[in-house]
């Protein structure tokens, strides 16, 4: 089913209640990253964003994470998001460990679809010292 039908995989566990814990945790990103790969990318992106956002914005975490926050991980990502709409990425960036969401937000800014030094005043004002 993973090879055939990653997305209707990722649909059906954004959709479970409660999550599996660990189980859930750990097949989020390997089913994203399968589904961003599909040529029903956009399809699979809403329905999973409509069953849940946390476990959508977990497993693009996931990805980024996985693939060594390569600029190629980032680029999907980034994609993802841009097909999930506005709310997305801010989404992400708060979800995502200060590194990581410096990463996403440099690379975003790079593609000139983020204003990076607004983000980064705002971040820093927020986080303090963990920022």
């Amino acid at each position: 089913p993973l090879l055939e039908c990653p997305e209707v995989l990722l649909a059906a566990l954004c959709r479970a209640r409660p999550s599996w814990g660990p189980l859930h945790t750990s097949l989020l990103a390997p089913l994203l990253e399968a589904a961003l790969a599909s040529p029903r990318r956009a399809e699979a992106l809403a329905v999973a964003w409509a069953g849940s956002r946390a476990a959508v914005l977990q497993g693009l975490v996931g990805v980024c994470e996985g693939g060594g926050a390569s600029s190629e991980a980032l680029g999907r990502v980034l994609g993802a998001c841009n097909e999930l709409g506005s709310g997305a990425l801010p989404a992400l960036l708060a979800t995502a460990s200060p590194r990581l969401a410096l990463d996403l937000a440099a690379h975003a800014a790079q593609a000139q679809a983020f204003p990076l030094a607004n983000w980064v005043r705002k971040r820093a004002a927020e986080g303090g010292d963990v920022f």
